[in-house]
């Protein structure tokens, strides 16, 4: 089975982002589940990040996974057998005939720590606050039985290498290969992970739909036990801690990374205020 554990979908599903970027028709669901498909992932974790509130509402367009089951799950085609593995609704199941695909929620929280802002990777919720210590954020989510995993340490606000040593018993693995970065600073990261014994995974950290699957991970399909969604994330949580899996690594094209950060960097600098005010939660 394989499995994309960070891919954010659009840049954002405010209505610019997804005008933008030319989703207005098709929605984003579907176009992703047919991507997941043509790419053989079982798994792709919808990766959100949201650092305006303590933590992203439950539901709201920036809990994406969420989101996007509430509002275009019902337009889905006939084709796919669709539900919740669970009441939590961390997992969605899709399958199409004797395939089966489980979307998995995922943040990016934003971790506040002597004046410096990191990010950390949650894999199996989007509840997790924003701006406690990492140590705090990493016991919550070990008490809850989540995927911890330590961000690029060569990413813009990933964690350090500092950090990833001081606990380096906290987490499940680190980023490794991230499709959207440079050969160089996935070396280092790479690098850094098999001197120190460390598990690292591949993933495509895409912001485009059909980006997802560039980059993952691939392991048995009878390692993870899907009876429920929380043997299912406890189970992809062994399966990652134990370093038991193969990587799949493909740097994303030039003009894919092009496309959507001049998309982004044209929003911001153009229509920053239209895009926040569509983005407000309560």
């Amino acid at each position: 089975m394989k499995a994309d554990l960070h891919m954010h979908g659009p840049i954002g599903l405010e209505p610019y982002w997804i005008k933008s970027q030319g989703y207005s028709q098709t929605g984003v669901l579907a176009p992703l589940i047919e991507r997941c498909f043509e790419a053989e992932l079982g798994i792709c974790a919808v990766t959100s990040e949201y650092n305006y509130t303590p933590q992203i509402p439950k539901g709201s367009m920036h809990d994406r996974l969420n989101f996007l089951v509430n509002h275009e799950a019902n337009g889905l085609s006939s084709q796919y057998n669709v539900s919740w593995l669970g009441r939590d609704k961390n997992v969605f199941v899709i399958q199409k005939g004797n395939q089966y695909l489980f979307l998995v929620n995922s943040v990016v929280s934003h971790l506040g720590e002597n004046g410096h802002e990191h990010n950390h990777l949650i894999i199996g919720t989007t509840q997790i606050p924003n701006w406690r210590r990492l140590e705090d954020t990493l016991e919550l989510a070990d008490k809850k039985n989540l995927i911890s995993i330590a961000t690029h340490p060569k990413s813009k606000s990933g964690l350090s290498f500092e950090n990833i040593e001081k606990y380096r018993n906290k987490f499940d693995a680190i980023e490794g290969f991230d499709s959207q970065l440079s050969p160089n600073d996935n070396d280092i990261a790479m690098d850094y992970a098999r001197q120190n014994n460390l598990p690292w995974i591949a993933f495509s950290n895409a912001h485009r739909v059909k980006d997802a699957g560039i980059s993952a991970i691939e392991f048995q399909d009878e390692l993870l036990n899907y009876a429920s969604e929380e043997t299912f994330i406890r189970t992809l949580k062994r399966i990652v801690n134990d370093n038991n899996f193969t990587r799949i690594t493909s740097q994303a094209p030039i003009w894919s990374k092009l496309d959507w950060r001049s998309k982004l960097q044209w929003g911001i600098r153009f229509h920053l205020k239209e895009i926040q005010q569509q983005g407000l939660v309560d």
